[in-house]
């Protein structure tokens, strides 16, 4: 596609809608083909030649929206099973050569393998050997861009991980500092967002919030009341925008020259190099899961034919709403004992009083810390204005992994049962409001084939027919580009939906019959699925609802957890959770007389793809 989704350059305007409006066009046509038929994002060439079907697509739509109008593909299982590795390609295994011979040029690392790659990068394990300096060996998870040592993917993933900086059920990135390296410094010329000329600032995101939200007026006021100093912005914004451009063009300029310099075995003077920041690399250093993800773990479940305990459905679904609080409100934001003050210490005694008032309902925050770890929970409401809105875009089983139990934690929360953890931030954004039309389009098409929700998805875009990129349309949308917690919510609910299925997603929205509507198919059948909790299968369904302001809040959705998580459920005793999760998560997988020595939780070289970031 064009650079930045915008116009399309002479070479490619025949292969690729270019202007806004044509984008917009071509993209309601492609959604109307994954609504009816689960067809995947077409090709350029595809684009190309079928130029006169989008073109001809209804804009606008006539009428209301009615997103139960059409055919839609009948249900069918398709059970989540991976088998083997997946293969390096050429560019992979070089990308993964030039990293070995990175780190270990390093210090004290030791290469242990590949672990995964996909669009957006490269997942190496190293082992550091700490215990040469006195501390714990510690194993590590690298990872890089695919096309070579600058690549804004991983530096956009590393900012997305600083909001969730030590969110106890987020991954977790690692300071080069702490495993021996050199500390890591900032790209001198950072990319300017070409869809949004606001700005992060230089807040460090730990400050506590006001309890008053700033008065901010919609775009369209601003559109209609303040159209020079709109227009001011915009040419602002691209002077800015012009100005970077240039300093990248003579910085690649100066990093291919020195480059080819160097490999000819010639001088280049350290301070030409230091000046223009030659010698900067992107990459981020991950902690390792060591009981591999949840979708291996789905696979080797439903290979044994094993059931799920009640009680670890309902953890594990604990875990991903405390994900999704994560992301809206920030521990290193909003927990109270985040600056590890005195004054901000609880004992406890204050910590079993705080727990016991807010399981009566009380608005209260525990604040609970285990090490370095923040645990997530909605603040006082008074504060909850001041939301970050990170809308992951890319939540999967493949990106979810499983941190080992927390044995001795006093409140005894993942005593038994693991504790789970979201990754691979590379497609997450921060999402704001008041945004221009092609913001929002941006985000459309962010999603694996089968998660897309409905505020990508859904025919209420085709009602709408904008024609400036910088309007004010999309901003106002209920559901068309109403990216926010309600996305998250969409997204695992359909984790832990296969989980409980063993199947992987339907290629096609699935639309049932119930109101409001809702997208998640065959939970509800008792007959199949009523050995599950009903309380659980249906809040995952409703969390599966059309009209993401129909969705439970993340409030809702954090006290019912809470509650669920407390539940007893027949047969479910102790010593049979401790029994299932030692089987599931630490001993080899076994079927009949089989047994499958290539798992995801051999610690083999050779063997499985615990961290694999397709």
């Amino acid at each position: 596609m064009a650079a930045y989704g915008g116009l399309a350059g002479p070479d490619e305007i025949s292969y690729d809608p270019g202007i806004f409006e044509e984008k917009y066009r071509a993209q309601n046509w492609r959604f109307s083909r994954y609504r009816q038929w689960g067809y995947g994002e077409p090709s350029s060439m595809e684009f190309a030649r079928n130029r006169a079907s989008w073109l001809a697509h209804p804009f606008p739509r006539a009428g209301t929206p009615q997103p139960r109008e059409g055919t839609f593909p009948s249900y069918y299982e398709n059970p989540y099973i991976i088998e083997g590795v997946r293969e390096l390609d050429s560019q992979a295994r070089t990308r993964l050569e030039e990293a070995k011979n990175y780190f270990l040029q390093q210090g004290r690392f030791d290469y242990i393998r590949h672990l995964g790659y996909g669009g957006l990068g490269l997942t190496v394990q190293f082992k550091w050997r700490g215990t040469e300096v006195g501390r714990d060996d510690r194993d590590i998870v690298l990872k890089i861009g695919l096309r070579g040592w600058i690549s804004l993917d991983i530096r956009q993933e590393e900012e997305m991980m600083r909001q969730t900086a030590r969110a106890a059920h987020t991954i977790q990135a690692i300071d080069p500092a702490e495993v021996g390296m050199a500390p890591k410094g900032k790209f001198e010329f950072p990319e300017i967002y070409r869809f949004d000329s606001s700005s992060e600032g230089e807040s460090s995101g730990e400050e506590s919030p006001s309890d008053t939200p700033p008065e901010r007026p919609t775009r369209r006021w601003r559109m209609e009341n303040e159209p020079e100093q709109m227009l001011e912005k915009y040419r602002l914004h691209e002077e800015r925008r012009a100005k970077r451009r240039r300093e990248l063009e003579t910085w690649d300029h100066n990093f291919k020259v020195v480059s080819q310099a160097l490999a000819q075995g010639k001088k280049v003077y350290p301070e030409f190099i230091r000046s223009w920041n030659l010698d900067y690399k992107d990459f981020l250093l991950l902690e390792f899961m060591q009981l591999g993800d949840l979708a291996h773990a789905i696979s080797k479940i439903h290979r044994m034919c094993d059931t799920i305990p009640n009680r670890v459905l309902w953890s594990f679904w604990h875990c991903l709403v405390k994900a999704c609080i994560a992301m809206e409100y920030p521990p290193r934001k909003f927990h109270p004992r985040r600056r590890g003050r005195p004054e901000d210490h609880a004992d406890e005694a204050e910590i079993d009083d705080l727990a016991r008032r807010q399981e009566l309902g009380e608005d209260v925050v525990v604040g609970k810390t285990l090490g370095n770890d923040l645990f997530e929970e909605i603040p006082v409401e008074k504060r909850r204005w001041a939301r970050k809105n990170l809308v992951h875009f890319d939540i999967d089983p493949s990106n979810i992994f499983i941190a080992p139990p927390d044995f001795g934690a006093r409140d005894g929360e993942h005593d038994l049962i693991p504790r789970l953890k979201l990754a691979d931030f590379g497609c997450a954004r921060v999402i704001k409001q008041n945004k221009k039309n092609a913001y929002y389009l941006e985000r459309r098409r962010m999603a694996k084939q089968g998660y897309f929700a409905p505020e990508q998805f859904g025919v209420e875009w085709e009602h709408l027919a904008p024609t400036d990129p910088n309007g004010w349309e999309l901003s106002e949308q209920p559901v068309a580009g109403n990216y926010s917690a309600a996305t998250n919510v969409w997204g695992i609910a359909w984790s832990l939906w296969q989980l409980i299925t063993g199947c992987r997603v339907p290629d096609a929205p699935q639309p049932q019959p119930s109101e409001p509507l809702h997208y998640c198919p065959a939970i509800l059948d008792d007959l199949e699925f009523g050995v599950y909790d009903r309380e659980l299968r249906e809040t995952i369904a409703a969390c599966m609802r059309h009209n993401p302001n129909d969705r439970p809040t993340l409030v809702e959705l954090s006290r019912q957890a809470a509650r669920g998580t407390k539940k007893m459920f027949p047969g479910e005793h102790d010593d049979a959770i401790e029994s299932w999760v030692l089987r599931i998560f630490f001993q080899p997988e076994t079927s009949g007389d089989v047994e499958y020595s290539d798992s995801v939780y051999s610690q083999s070289p050779e063997g499985g793809d615990p961290m694999d970031i397709n």
